[in-house]
């Protein structure tokens, strides 16, 4: 088995807005996983920044000036699949820049929030706010809630492919319904922790931002509650990865 992480976009922003007490800029990273299991598709966590296409709503082209990513052609999910076509995509949350393609993957099973999308479908103008658009949402997804408990105190999640290899993990906070996904088969296990924080100094020094960055949060309070248990899970031996992390991500073999 191995899951490789790849950035498919950057995006430069003062780092005072992701880390309290940073100075300067730092360049975070847009990034999506490929879990591989022998004898069986890809399988995408998540799917990176969405590509221009027509139709493209007013609030979409506004995001994209205002953050203005500076998009790597070669680390489309097009170009690293390369030509094939994904088993299944893993979807922690559903803001714009995680959803990439989601909406044009056909006959591919997608599994996300159900109660995250369904309430954003009830009320778009609320999930804009919190950076949801309706025109990237997949039509139909597995849930990813679950009742198995999970290992270093990451409350209760899914088994998502059924075969153990990937389990849901409730990380509440940053956005409705966000998740992030366990990968315990590896000598160190791996938790894709998606946008629990930005950079990893956030969570490792207790320096969660302040001021605009907390109006960011779905729930400020459950957020930081999350970055507790990422940050245990971490001081336990486990590996984290974050979705927008400047610093690189190795590749993790069984």
């Amino acid at each position: 088995m191995r899951l490789t992480f790849h950035t498919q976009a950057r995006i430069r922003v003062p780092a005072r807005l992701v880390l309290a007490g940073g100075r300067g800029a730092v360049d975070l990273a847009v990034r999506y996983g490929v879990l591989e299991r022998p004898g069986q598709g890809p399988v995408l966590i998540d799917a990176g920044w969405p590509e221009r296409g027509p139709g493209e709503g007013v609030a979409l082209r506004l995001y994209r000036r205002v953050l203005r990513p500076r998009i790597d052609p070669a680390k489309s999910v097009e170009a690293v699949l390369a030509g094939r076509s994904p088993a299944a995509l893993l979807l922690t949350h559903l803001h714009a820049d995680h959803l990439g393609p989601a909406r044009q993957l056909r006959g591919v099973a997608i599994h996300a929030p159900a109660a995250a999308l369904e309430r954003a479908r009830r009320h778009p103008l609320r999930a804009l706010r919190h950076g949801v658009m309706a025109e990237l949402l997949p039509e139909r997804v597995s849930d990813l809630s679950g009742e198995a408990p999970l290992p270093f105190g990451l409350g209760l999640g899914k088994d998502v492919l059924g075969d153990g290899s990937v389990f849901s993990v409730p990380l509440p906070g940053h956005a409705d319904g966000h998740m992030g996904l366990l990968f315990p088969a590896f000598d160190r296990p791996v938790l894709y922790a998606a946008d629990v924080q930005w950079v990893w100094p956030a969570i490792a020094e207790a320096r969660a931002p302040r001021g605009p960055a907390r109006a960011v949060y779905a729930d400020e309070g459950a957020a930081m509650e999350s970055l507790a248990r990422v940050r245990a899970f971490a001081e336990a031996g486990g590996h984290v990865v974050l979705c927008h992390d400047p610093d690189p991500v190795p590749d993790f073999f069984t």
